[in-house]
Parts: structure tokens; sequence; C-alpha cells
């Protein structure tokens, strides 16, 4: 199930406004990126299907044992393109509950899937929001909407593209090498755009 299109909207505007606001840009190094907002990163490793864990104290300047007061921790034994997926959905946590509640100074959370939707609807909404900040929406709309013109289709976003894109393996590897992401996250994206524009 993909979340409905309101919702995916409200999540998109969190987003990105949290990225404006902070300066970050996720096609950088991700783990630059949340060190410019105070956060530690830690490859470990952990029994799968654990992939990732956020804890934040923001009460105390650091949490006892680490030089900061927020650290996520990423299954090592992933791949790159999946370990920043994970480390932007642990973020998407600490992202929402700022959003939500400015005063909320203390969070954990954990994640035990990779890019496959979860039945759990919060996870399925910080996986949205991971997704958001590696492949962010106009500016995968407008490489979509390129590529389609560029091979002389309609650059429509309907159903038969959307299918069509999915399958065009050069245009998933395109989207793969350029943002770094695994294929998997590349379709589902695509999915979620399309859903999002109909």
């Amino acid at each position: 199930m993909i979340i409905p299109y309101k919702r995916r909207m409200e999540l998109e505007k969190i987003v990105k406004a949290f990225c404006e606001e902070q300066s970050l840009n996720f096609e950088d190094d991700v783990f630059q990126e949340l060190s410019k907002i105070g956060f530690s990163t830690f490859g470990v490793k952990f029994k799968k299907p654990l992939a990732g864990m956020i804890l934040v104290d923001e009460n105390t300047d650091t949490i006892p044992t680490f030089a900061s007061n927020k650290v996520i921790f990423y299954n090592g034994e992933y791949n790159l393109y999946d370990i920043r997926f994970i480390v932007l959905h642990e973020l998407a946590h600490y992202i929402y509950e700022k959003s939500t509640n400015k005063n909320k100074n203390v969070l954990i959370a954990k994640r035990d899937h990779t890019v496959s939707y979860s039945e759990d609807v919060d996870e399925q909404e910080k996986d949205y929001m991971a997704a958001a900040m590696l492949l962010p929406l106009q500016i995968f709309i407008d490489s979509i909407k390129n590529y389609l013109n560029e091979n002389g289709l309609d650059d429509d976003l309907n159903e038969e593209n959307c299918k069509r894109l999915i399958n065009d393996s050069y245009f998933v590897h395109m989207i793969q090498r350029k943002y770094r992401v695994s294929s998997e996250l590349v379709k589902r994206r695509i999915e979620e755009v399309y859903k999002v524009e109909n």
C-alpha cells in the first residue's frame, strides 16, 4: 500500500523545509551532511533483520561514550546504497518528531528492514521521507520528464509510462548511479511519484 496522496505531500513539505532550513543536500555525502547537524554515525554488526537505530538526547551535550547527543547506527553488512537509505530513514524519525513537537528532546527508534514496503504505516512514512531526501520530488519528476522527452515519448505521468520506466533498466541504472541509491528504491520512487501526480 502506498501512503495516500495528501499525506505524502505533507511528508514532502516536512522534508523540504528541514533540508532547506539546515542547508542539507543529500546528493552529496550523506555522512558529511549529517555531521553538519550534529549527528555521529556508526556502522555496527546488528543481527539481521535489524538495519538501523537512532538515539537522540538533546537534554545533554553528549550521550555517554559518544562525542554527540545525536547518534545513528547502521548495519555495516548492507551495501552503501542501502546504508544511505537506512541512515536517512533514521534521520526521518528525528525530522518528523522535530516538525511535530519541537520540545521533544529524546528519541529512540529502530529499523528492521531495508527498502521493501513495511506493514507499519509509521515506518512506511519514514521510508517515504528517506526516499524524498535521496531523490527530491521535483528533481526526480524533471529527470523522468527529460528522459521521456529525450526518447521521443510523451512526458505524461501516467500508468503506462510508470510501467515503462520501472522496466527500463537503462533509466533505473542511470538514476541509481547518479543518486547512489538501490535499483529497488528507484523503482519504488517511480511508483510513488506517479501516485503523487495522479
